[in-house]
């Protein structure tokens, strides 16, 4: 895991005794409780909730201060789209390593993103890391979207046919001539 240290210690993201408030919610129980147990057995966290990705946002609007929110993917963009919610800190740890997930997680305000196969200490270190304001990202992950960011990116013109090779069907053929949009043969 790469870490990128920023930010500042936030206090109220700790219990009286000094703990890391972490709420979890992850479409998979076995992951939730497989995160519940691994979590709850840090002297450093302390789970203030698990709770199916349906109720997240209520558990997390209703949560005594903010704290690391360990999430799938879809319950992490709806937190991190939640006004309410905007103090919560989440970690996504979720089955897909592509780009695409990776970099709208980011995007949103995701400050970690691992992969299922990331080990309990992994996981662990990334809940710490983003308490005391860093990144936590897969070294795959971070690979894919430095890859795509040094890329060029599609012109306008290229993502124009593109699209209308996609909106055909698989059988039409479609041809791009000097005129303005696209030629269909005659049949």
């Amino acid at each position: 895991m790469r870490v990128i240290r920023a930010g500042s210690l936030m206090t109220q993201q700790t219990d009286v005794a000094g703990k890391i408030r972490v709420l979890i919610s992850h479409r998979e129980p076995l992951i939730s409780a497989g995160l519940e147990v691994a979590l709850g057995a840090d002297s450093e966290l302390r789970l203030v909730q698990r709770c199916m990705p349906e109720t997240v946002l209520e558990a997390a609007a209703q949560a005594d201060s903010a704290g690391v929110a360990v999430t799938d993917w879809a319950s992490g963009l709806r937190l991190l789209s939640a006004r309410a919610c905007a103090h919560w800190r989440v970690l996504i740890v979720t089955e897909g390593d592509d780009e695409l997930t990776a970099r709208t997680a980011m995007e949103m305000g995701a400050r970690g993103y691992l992969p299922l196969s990331s080990g309990v200490n992994l996981v662990r270190q990334a809940v710490r890391c983003i308490h005391a304001g860093g990144t936590a990202l897969d070294p795959v992950v971070m690979t894919r979207i430095a890859v795509s960011v040094a890329s060029p990116s599609v012109a306008g013109r290229e993502m124009e046919m593109l699209s209308l090779m996609m909106s055909r069907p698989a059988n039409a053929a479609v041809t791009f001539g000097s005129r303005a949009g696209p030629c269909y043969p005659h049949r």
